[in-house]
Parts: C-alpha cells; sequence; structure tokens
C-alpha cells in the first residue's frame, strides 16, 4: 500500500460513530458509562484498526484500492471478535480480505466503557481511497448505506467504528 494511500484510508477510519437504532427486542440493553470515555476508546479502537489494515493488506507497489468494506462481528467469551461477516463490499476482493483480517485480530474491547459490552454488535466501515474526493464520495455512500440498514433491520445496540 503506498503511503497517499495509507495516509487517504487512515483518516476515513479514525471518525467513529455510536448507533443505536430504536427496536422492540429482548436484547439487553448496551449503555455507555460514559461519553467522554467512550470517544477516547473509539479513538484508540480506530487507531488500532488503521495499523491492522495496513498490516493486513501487505501488499506493495499495487495500485492503492477504492473500496467501501463493512463487518459486522461480535465477541467471543474472551472478547476476541467472532461471527465476523462482511454486509457490504465494493471494489477489490484484497479490500475485503485486508478488512476481515484487520477485524479478526483486533483487541481492546474489554476496555469499552459499556455495560454488557459481550451482548454488543460490532461494526467496522472502512473506506480504502486514493484521493480525498474519492473518499469522501464513498463516505457518503457508506452513510446511506447504512442509515438504509439500520432502519429495514432494527438492529440495536450497534457500535459503530470507523467510517
Amino acid at each position: 500500500m503506498n503511503t497517499l494511500n495509507k495516509l487517504l484510508f487512515a483518516p476515513a477510519i479514525a471518525m467513529a460513530a455510536f448507533a443505536i437504532p430504536a427496536s422492540a427486542g429482548d436484547d439487553p440493553d448496551i449503555v455507555v458509562t460514559s461519553p467522554g470515555k467512550m470517544s477516547e476508546w473509539k479513538a484508540a479502537m480506530n487507531a488500532r484498526l488503521d495499523r491492522h489494515l495496513i498490516r493486513a493488506d501487505g501488499v506493495r507497489g499495487e495500485r492503492p484500492m477504492t473500496a467501501i468494506v463493512q463487518v459486522r462481528f461480535s465477541l467471543d467469551e474472551e472478547g476476541k471478535p467472532t461471527d465476523v461477516t462482511t454486509l457490504h463490499h465494493s471494489g477489490a476482493r484484497r479490500a475485503e480480505r485486508a478488512a476481515t483480517i484487520a477485524v479478526q485480530n483486533l483487541r481492546g474491547f474489554e476496555d469499552a466503557p459499556l455495560t454488557n459490552v459481550r451482548d454488543a454488535t460490532f461494526q467496522a466501515n472502512i473506506v480504502f481511497a486514493p484521493n480525498l474526493a474519492e473518499r469522501d464520495r464513498l463516505r457518503a455512500e457508506m452513510a446511506r448505506l447504512d442509515r438504509a440498514r439500520f432502519a429495514a433491520s432494527g438492529v440495536r445496540n450497534v457500535i459503530v467504528l470507523g467510517g
């Protein structure tokens, strides 16, 4: 991955959101115990995700990728990502593979300032872009995808990293 591509997708990952769409159900409530600490935790997790993405790609000298990858996962009893599922990807298969590997290797969820963190569903929204204009276009597309998915599915307690 060239330096420009690293510099452009790293800030894209660093933008995090917390989403809890309303729905009925038996899911336990996931409560943020401290909004300030949640912002700090998300920033740290996004930085870790950035590093894992750079390592996971491992391809040097290839064209920068242009892609959106959205990966949803839960945590196992040890706090590691499990049930990693690609919700959406556009662009190179290489981007999906890098995103999946990066998420599978992500740690630090036990530090999240949340109640019932093991019951939460997480989503990593990842943008790979060769330039700022493309990054902004892909971010807007990803936001539309998320709004539609959350509205249609009634999913609760999704903690969104990246994007």
